[in-house]
């Protein structure tokens, strides 16, 4: 039973394999106990693994008693990376701007880490369980979705959104629970990463792991952080969320609070500074073991790889084209997932007869255009979102003007 004022939960789910038994615990105000014996991590479990408790948080807004037919209206999965101070395209763009405290009442959205923290807490203290912690894939952490999901008592989603590893989340939810998802948008994504993808995360693991600090991924434990090599790490990946010309139009070769080159190695430049700067923010909001986990998952990922390498077979739902509509986005400047990968998941999708649409976005934001204010976004998800809407027989949201 989902409330109509925002909160925040703590769902806890009991990971030892077998059928799914959910009960709710008493707790205070800030969350519910789920107790549930559905075994999230098959992956895992193939190795030998077996966790304890697994903590999944969401952040949800939506009332029960405006949607037809027990069907959970605009329920939104955003599979987000992380809250940014300028804001978050998506978010702006399904709420319009304003906090969602303020968003219409008829529509619904459940925001959901992609990630799982490493670590559990023990003796009412957290303890992080540092590089012993198994390695996870895209697929797990969607399972721990689901889990979520189910536990909050939602048979089927009205739109799975995400963009780069979130829109990988998208791509795993349409092809492992076709029927629990209406309509998917996976944004500047990709059906896996490819060999420069690979080496780009490889730069940055081996920075965090070269940096004395990390001692050998148990720093916690020890009091350190090897927050250089995570600075590193965040230097390098930032330039690949850039385009050319947007660093050109923003930097070009000015320098920073100086009439002349130092002839030194200090930042001269202005794009120095910036690298500078984001490296050194991230550090007080990121792990780096977390970063190092995070990445590799998504060098992981192959949603091909379990359908003999054909990914328009991903897209079969017993032997027939999946039931979930499409909306592909790009952006024409991102060289990271640039179009002609997102034009590979609508050829598959087009190959088995599937509902989709695609929209390359004409900008030279680069790869983080579905982070930023990029007006095409705005309207081709609105459209999107809109002709969902009327297909399922829901209210249109009342979109404010931007």
């Amino acid at each position: 039973q989902l409330h109509a004022h925002q909160v925040r939960y703590r769902a806890i789910a009991r990971v030892v394999g077998g059928s799914a038994a959910i009960r709710r615990d008493g707790m205070d105000g800030d969350g519910v106990t789920a107790m549930s014996d559905v075994n999230v991590f098959s992956a895992l479990q193939e190795d030998g693994y077996r966790l304890g408790d697994l903590q999944v948080c969401r952040y949800d807004k939506a009332r029960t008693d405006l949607f037809p037919d027990g069907y959970l209206g605009h329920l939104y999965l955003l599979c987000l990376k992380s809250k940014r101070r300028s804001g978050n395209g998506i978010l702006d763009t399904l709420f319009c701007g304003n906090p969602p405290s303020d968003f219409d009442s008829i529509v619904s959205y459940l925001a959901v880490r992609p990630v799982i923290i490493l670590g559990k807490w023990c003796d009412e203290k957290f303890v992080e369980y540092g590089f012993a912690f198994p390695v996870i894939t895209i697929g797990d952490m969607v399972r721990a979705q689901k889990l979520l999901v189910e536990h909050l008592g939602i048979e089927r989603l009205f739109c799975v959104i995400g963009g780069s590893m979130g829109g990988m989340q998208a791509l795993q939810w349409v092809t492992s629970y076709p029927e629990s998802v209406f309509a998917a948008m996976p944004i500047a994504t990709a059906p896996r990463h490819s060999a420069q993808n690979i080496a780009f995360g490889e730069v940055g693991r081996q920075a965090i792991m070269a940096d004395p600090e990390w001692c050998g991924g148990d720093y916690v434990s020890l009091g350190r952080r090897p927050e250089a090599g995570l600075a590193v790490a965040r230097m390098a990946a930032h330039v690949t969320y850039l385009s050319e010309t947007a660093l050109h139009r923003k930097f070009g070769r000015n320098l920073q609070d100086r009439p002349a080159f130092t002839y030194g190695f200090d930042a001269d430049f202005q794009v120095e500074s910036y690298l500078r700067y984001q490296g050194s923010a991230f550090v007080d909001r990121f792990d780096a073991n977390s970063y190092l986990y995070i990445t590799r998952a998504m060098d992981y990922f192959d949603l091909a790889a379990e359908h003999g390498g054909v990914l328009s077979r991903a897209f079969l739902h017993k032997g027939q084209t999946t039931p979930v509509r499409f909306c592909v986005i790009s952006f024409s400047s991102d060289w990271l997932f640039p179009t002609t990968v997102s034009r590979e998941i609508v050829h598959a999708l087009n190959a088995v007869a599937a509902n989709v649409s695609f929209v390359e976005v004409t900008t030279d934001k680069g790869h983080d255009a579905f982070l930023l204010d990029e007006p095409e976004l705005h309207q081709v998800m609105h459209g999107f979102l809109d002709g969902c809407a009327a297909h399922r027989g829901l209210p249109r949201r009342r979109w404010a003007p931007r």
